[in-house]
């Protein structure tokens, strides 16, 4: 024990994960980052002890979910029983995530909240819509609404597993079906792919990483194929009155818990191989499940996915306790260590929710630093993509010449979005155009520069238009200082609220034990 907060105590075991998970951020391990993760773990277990004199771990609330962390971490660990027997990986495996993670792959995409929304998406864009015309009301972000769902380029490891699988399938411009996504429906079309030389030293190196990346979504792939068996399995059938009320008299907009005040408590939403879900009893499965879940019931399709979903885990909660899943120590230790995570944040909250900073401060912080406020400055550019230098070198000195570099870029340039453009890239900031970026920016209008080496590429530059720096007006720097301001305001409240807790509490620690 490192030190005693009442009656919670900081173990040596606990320090020890703690600052394992620092130093993987850092490489400077001392004497004061050591006392101050120390300090931070004893005001923890101050505002913990402080939870329990007020009572926070006495109510409905806290047993809720308490209960629930049991469940989840009970389920989490007989899933991952069931995937470990069924998957095996092979060198092969390891291989092809290689290849893949190397892969570049430009999409335009459509993102549609129900799977109702998608399916019109599709319908429409085999009827001839384009996806420039439906992104404008698929997306708010402009990024997306105005470029016709142009994703830019990503890799396998970058996306959701369903969506990266789906997009790997796909020929060039072809069009796929509605994929489901823990976030919503997603609609696809690959543009560009273009794979990289691979090396087998680079593959050494990765290999460690990939390993764990095929195993984890080998894994996630073995639980999802064990639920639809279980799921195929129980005969479902449906109240659809009920399911069209409850819809109808909370719209999915408004919706953060499944609510109960508009049907009866006793009204049938479904019948589960033949036993009867009364309303308040979906109701209390529901409370089980995380909010995202909750908040993904949009439409009569989604309502139904998330009963099919409540069914499979109350066959799974009854498969992992027939192995005895809910005696495991580890599940009840995990239980613990978030309950009392639960705890702080549930300070935090009380503590920190009425803190403001006034409109005059705002103004006064603004005044002060006001050079700090500004749009910085940006470049755009024409750029020619290869993956030679022999041939960047030859481009290079044919846009000297006075060649049309559009025309280069477009016969050329191994980057089809922006060559269809012409190889040109757009507005950007320094911070957007990486390791060359100082190179760039001190770079004249109309001049051409490179080959500019990045990974195995190389590329050719024009600069072709300059945005200067500008100052924001108050106005469009507020709520950038009214967040700086509000978190420095509310750790300052927290902490000085904790030393007065800490001195009404008896707190012994070991420095000793740092070492």
């Amino acid at each position: 024990m490192l030190a005693r907060v009442g009656s919670n105590a900081v173990t040596l075991s606990e320090f020890r994960e703690r600052l394992s998970n620092i130093l993987l951020h850092t490489t400077q391990d001392n004497a004061e980052l050591r006392d101050a993760l120390l300090q931070n773990l004893i005001n923890e277990k101050v505002l913990i002890q402080e939870a329990v004199n007020r009572g926070y771990n006495q109510t409905d609330e806290f047993r809720h979910e308490k209960k629930r962390l049991e469940l989840d971490f009970m389920l989490d660990k007989y899933r991952e029983s069931v995937a470990e027997n069924r998957i095996e990986i092979e060198e092969s495996d390891i291989e092809r995530a290689f290849a893949l993670s190397r892969e570049q792959v430009r999409a335009r995409i459509l993102y549609a909240p129900t799977e109702e929304q998608a399916n019109l998406y599709y319908k429409q864009l085999m009827n001839g819509a384009t996806f420039d015309e439906l992104a404008l009301g698929a997306f708010q972000d402009p990024r997306l609404s105005q470029t016709g769902g142009d994703m830019g380029y990503f890799s396998w490891q970058d996306m959701e597993l369903p969506f990266s699988e789906a997009a790997q399938e796909l020929e060039l411009n072809q069009i796929s079906k509605p994929v489901m996504t823990r976030n919503g429906w997603y609609i696809i079309k690959v543009e560009d792919r273009f794979l990289p030389p691979l090396t087998e030293s680079d593959y050494h190196k990765e290999r460690k990483k990939l390993k764990w990346t095929v195993t984890h979504r080998k894994k996630a792939q073995a639980i999802r194929d064990y639920t639809s068996e279980i799921l195929s399995q129980i005969d479902i059938s449906y109240n659809e009155k009920i399911l069209e009320k409850i819809l109808r008299d909370n719209p999915a907009d408004s919706r953060q818990e499944i609510p109960s005040e508009y049907v009866n408590d006793q009204d049938t939403v479904a019948a589960i191989d033949g036993e009867v879900w009364t309303f308040g009893e979906f109701v209390e499965m529901a409370k089980m499940t995380s909010e995202r879940q909750r908040n993904s019931v949009r439409d009569i399709h989604g309502l139904k996915r998330f009963i099919e979903g409540l069914a499979v885990r109350e066959k799974l909660i009854q498969k992992a306790m027939q192995k005895g899943f809910h005696r495991d120590e580890s599940i009840a230790a995990k239980v613990k260590k978030h309950s009392d995570l639960y705890l702080i944040h549930k300070m935090n909250q009380e503590i920190t929710d009425t803190v403001r900073v006034s409109d005059e401060r705002i103004f006064e912080y603004y005044e002060q630093f006001k050079p700090q406020f500004v749009f910085p400055k940006m470049i755009n550019v024409r750029e020619i993509l290869v993956n030679s230098e022999k041939l960047a070198l030859e481009l290079l000195d044919r846009a000297r010449q006075g060649e049309d570099f559009s025309e280069l870029a477009r016969k050329h340039s191994i980057r089809k979005w922006s060559a269809k453009r012409g190889g040109e890239l757009g507005y950007g900031t320094k911070s957007q155009y990486g390791i060359h970026a100082e190179k760039l920016f001190q770079m004249k209008g109309g001049e051409i520069g490179g080959p500019f080496k990045t990974d195995s590429y190389y590329s050719i530059i024009q600069v072709i238009g300059f945005r200067e720096a500008r100052q924001k007006s108050y106005d469009q720097a507020k709520s950038e200082i009214e967040k700086t301001l509000l978190e420095e305001k509310k750790r300052d409240v927290l902490l000085r609220s904790i030393q007065r807790m800490r001195d009404s509490l008896h707190v012994e620690y070991d420095m000793q034990g740092l070492t």
